[in-house]
């Protein structure tokens, strides 16, 4: 196959890939004869015809433009000028009520092959109706999304009302760590939603283990470390948003790298996570571990102001000691 050949055959892969993503309705057209060579599947949507109606004839010959419209006169100018731009142009359709729309025309020369001739139908209605699909689309979506999510939370709730409870105040102690860093809306949101089911994977842990009075077995940490990984990939598998996933699987790693499960450095760890990491530390060490003793508020925010030098984000932790010791955060009570 020569070069030509090659690039010409590229060409026509990326007009059709082109043509298919327009919104608009585009007929190719043969220069200068004016015969339809392609055509998207807009046009034949929204004019309701089939492809065999439209491809080789000629552009004026379209049966669907009104009678007193002089569209060959018309298509004499624009070769003419190389431009074509009319307004409120009236199609009169057999299957659907008359049409009014935009038609433009440009001339574009290719090396590869002839020059063409891409005129385009804009269709405000039909934007419209693309438009409040997409919506509903996103609507749907985001409900679907909101009933897994209440579905994790009752999960969660049902077999672990402690850890549960947990997760509540981690959110509580988040969100109000955003809105003092001035996070935008989605940024908060994704904070909310994250923290609500970031310890979702223990559900997969025995209740044994996780109440445990006498210290673990190192079997038994390297299982509840793996909560993480698994909270994760029941957030993959239930099709959460791929950035609400992403928090959940980095809240215990830490910016000098000897966190979990991919031991990442500062500079990887998303903004969400830090503040997780944060928010989920200090409202673990409210609570006894089988390798520590429950710490009260101000041991708990001392050794969060100690582990700031090497393992937590200083802003993030300033803000929320902050909280606590200035505006007087509980997790009892929301200040917003």
């Amino acid at each position: 196959m020569q070069i030509n050949d090659l690039n010409k055959q590229e060409s026509n892969v990326s007009s059709k890939k082109f043509l298919e993503q327009m919104i608009d309705g585009i007929l190719v057209l043969e220069y200068p004869s004016g015969v339809i060579k392609n055509a998207n599947d807009s046009i034949f949507f929204f004019l309701g015809i089939p492809r065999s109606a439209i491809i080789g004839k000629n552009f004026w010959e379209l049966s669907v433009f009104a009678k007193h419209i002089n569209i060959h006169e018309l298509y004499k100018q624009f070769l003419q000028k190389k431009l074509l731009a009319m307004k409120n142009v009236i199609l009169s359709l057999e299957a659907k009520n008359d049409m009014v729309v935009n038609i433009y025309g440009e001339l574009h020369t290719f090396e590869c092959h002839d020059s063409l001739i891409f005129l385009g139908f804009e269709n405000k209605s039909y934007v419209n109706f693309l438009q409040n699909k997409l919506k509903q689309f996103h609507l749907n979506e985001d409900k679907l999304l909101n009933e897994k999510f209440q579905f994790l939370i009752n999960t969660a709730i049902a077999i672990d009302s402690q850890n549960a409870k947990h997760q509540l105040n981690v959110s509580k102690l988040a969100v109000e760590i955003a809105k003092e860093l001035n996070l935008d809306t989605l940024a908060i949101h994704r904070i909310m939603m994250s923290s609500l089911v970031h310890d979702i994977g223990k559900i997969s842990i025995p209740k044994e283990i996780l109440n445990k009075s006498t210290a673990l077995r190192i079997d038994e940490i390297l299982l509840i470390k793996n909560h993480v990984q698994t909270s994760y990939d029941i957030l993959i598998r239930l099709l959460f948003p791929l950035d609400i996933a992403k928090v959940v699987l980095q809240h215990h790693e830490r910016l000098d790298g000897s966190g979990y499960p991919h031991r990442l450095f500062k500079s990887e760890i998303c903004q969400e996570a830090k503040i997780l990491m944060v928010a989920d530390t200090v409202e673990s060490m409210r609570h006894s571990r089988p390798y520590r003793p429950d710490f009260n508020s101000d041991i708990s925010l001392h050794q969060l102001e100690v582990d700031q030098y090497s393992k937590l984000p200083s802003d993030i932790v300033n803000v929320c000691t902050n909280l606590f010791r200035s505006k007087k955060f509980s997790f009892e009570h929301s200040l917003h």
